[in-house]
């Protein structure tokens, strides 16, 4: 499943305010005005690219598409369903043999997958505030991992890490509602702005840790576009100094930055007289109609030594794209 990617929407601080766009207060509003029925279907294209030498092999290139229906709407927020529609599967011929055996899980659970379809509730600013059945979704995510470790340990045997293990793992990834945001994080980078408000220029936010980029205004011009669409751009670098790197390095640093970057700055450290500085880049854009419903959003995530050049780690280590698909409002 996918990871999840909470990005830093909380660094920055916005006022709420109605309307989108506001010329008198240089401001742009990411406000919902949803109707009950109003349907939305988006294609999401999550990609862990690896680089070999001149060719770029996957960790995951999965296209899952889905439908996000306007169940009711007042005053006081919205209630939208999630359906899966389909999903579209990379050929193995790009895929590495992790890429390969998450493709098999995926497609072995597809049945149950496409059963699970959660309701968000939003307030009336269209932020996302909570799961309406969060429980029956945690039910259908146990029959889906028992359906995928089936397949995988029947197919390539017992692996390095055992059965029972794999699946104890995975079951614990998802056991509270707040665990459920990590498999649905295409609602957040739709939804992750809404109730905020942004001046209309680039503004810049500083920490001990990085720096934030943020720039609002309006959409570039589209035959489907109006006057008044809107988008928000915002690019977060963090930087982990060398002795951070070097006493998380194990599986908490996998976690963090990868294994490949993990094995990268191994092979980095042999020649060298110690750990580097790491520098890890989000990008995140997000297109909307002037109503707030998002047309689409790019993310883009890069890990990179920051005293190293090299072409293969100044790549993008993860790419997530939405874009929609058909567009029905009231």
């Amino acid at each position: 499943m996918k990871k999840s990617l909470l990005l830093f929407f909380s660094i920055i601080s916005a006022v709420l305010c109605h309307g989108q766009i506001s010329t008198k207060d240089s401001t742009v509003n990411v406000v919902a005005y949803f109707n009950k029925g109003d349907t939305v279907i988006y294609d999401y294209t999550h990609k862990n690219p690896k680089y070999i030498g001149k060719d770029t092999l996957y960790d995951a290139y999965l296209t899952a598409r889905f439908q996000l229906s306007v169940l009711s709407a007042s005053d006081k927020g919205y209630r939208i369903e999630y359906t899966p529609v389909k999903y579209v599967y990379a050929p193995d011929s790009v895929l590495t043999e992790t890429g390969k055996r998450w493709i098999k899980m995926a497609k072995a659970g597809e049945r149950i997958a496409n059963k699970m379809k959660p309701v968000f509730v939003l307030d009336e600013y269209g932020t996302l505030k909570e799961i309406e059945n969060s429980k029956e979704i945690i039910s259908k995510w146990g029959k889906l991992v028992d359906i995928g470790i089936k397949t995988i340990y029947k197919e390539d045997g017992e692996t390095c890490v055992k059965k029972e293990a794999m699946k104890k793992y995975m079951l614990s990834a998802v056991k509270t509602e707040n665990d459920l945001w990590k498999l649905y994080e295409e609602m957040i980078l739709l939804f992750g702005y809404h109730g905020r408000a942004f001046d209309m220029k680039k503004t810049t936010i500083e920490s001990e840790t990085g720096v934030t980029e943020v720039f609002c205004g309006k959409d570039r011009p589209d035959k489907y576009g109006t006057d008044n669409d809107y988008m928000v751009y915002a690019k977060q670098t963090t930087n982990i100094p060398s002795e951070t790197v070097q006493t998380l390095v194990g599986e908490q640093m996998e976690q963090l930055v990868g294994k490949e970057m993990v094995d990268s700055l191994q092979n980095i450290v042999k020649g060298a007289t110690g750990w580097p500085d790491i520098e890890v880049t989000n990008t995140h854009i997000v297109r909307y109609w002037s109503n707030g419903w998002p047309k689409e959003t790019s993310t883009f995530k890069k890990v990179q030594p920051k005293s190293v050049v090299k072409e293969e780690l100044a790549k993008p280590n993860e790419i997530r794209t939405i874009e929609w698909v058909s567009y029905r409002v009231k």
